[in-house]
């Protein structure tokens, strides 16, 4: 090998030794580098772990808080449908013991019978004989006549419910007022009770022999009369559908 040569050589071993030097140094920094960025990724993921755990803990206690509200409020409600169903219940049996004294022993009986046969509950079996009772009586029936007619009424008015598929309640709100004069409420049920069938049902029955005799206790009588007959079909239709 000239001198020219190995000079070259020389040359060419120096630079791609100083190459390799820089090469090495730039893998280092680049490694230091990448180290410093997962340990600042961990950390950031560890501080992102403990916010979330920490929100979660929030969101819990949070909802905790909601449901605690929620049942309490429902409590509440439940506490306040307790006493007012309390309060009505007392308010009916303070009316049912008045139109019915004397004889509450039978109007118990009656209840009862409605709420096993009927599918009443105790305040409705009360409130509904109440309230046919404190018409009937003022007409001057004697009242023990008046509440047995009340029992029929309200049994009647169980029937017609069922088989028309309507609540009973509005069923004795429309037999009340054809108790008081009102002849349409019963015409949505098949049946007439205008004046002049109640004046002819009355001469049948009976109860008197000319308008002038007819009092309001016969007009009762002979709605009564003129509602089961013309009726026939939904009497008895609670208890024959009652398992369905």
């Amino acid at each position: 090998m000239n001198a020219a040569r190995l000079n070259i050589a020389i040359e060419v071993d120096d630079k791609g030794s100083v190459k390799i030097r820089q090469l090495g140094k730039t893998a280092d920094e680049a490694g230091r580098r990448a180290e410093t960025g997962f340990k600042k990724a961990g950390r950031s993921l560890g501080d992102m772990n403990t916010q979330v755990t920490n929100s979660l803990g929030s969101m819990k206690a949070l909802m905790g808080a909601m449901a605690g509200a929620a049942a309490t409020v429902a409590l509440l409600k439940v506490s306040k449908a307790a006493i007012q169903a309390a309060s009505d219940m007392q308010e009916t049996q303070g009316k049912f013991n008045v139109v019915f004294r004397g004889l509450t022993g039978e109007a118990e009986r009656w209840a009862s019978t409605l709420q096993g046969s009927y599918a009443m509950a105790g305040e409705e079996s009360k409130r509904y004989l109440s309230s046919i009772q404190d018409l009937l009586v003022p007409t001057g029936m004697a009242r023990e006549a008046a509440g047995k007619m009340s029992f029929e009424f309200v049994k009647l008015a169980a029937d017609l419910g069922s088989f028309n598929n309507l609540p009973t309640e509005q069923v004795i709100q429309d037999i009340q007022s054809a108790l008081q004069g009102s002849s349409e409420t019963m015409a949505k049920y098949g049946i007439n009770v205008k004046q002049a069938k109640i004046e002819q049902e009355i001469y049948n029955l009976g109860l008197a022999t000319s308008k002038a005799e007819i009092t309001d206790a016969m007009k009762a009588q002979a709605l009564l009369s003129i509602a089961y007959r013309q009726s026939s079909d939904a009497v008895g239709d609670l208890a024959r559908t009652s398992g369905s």
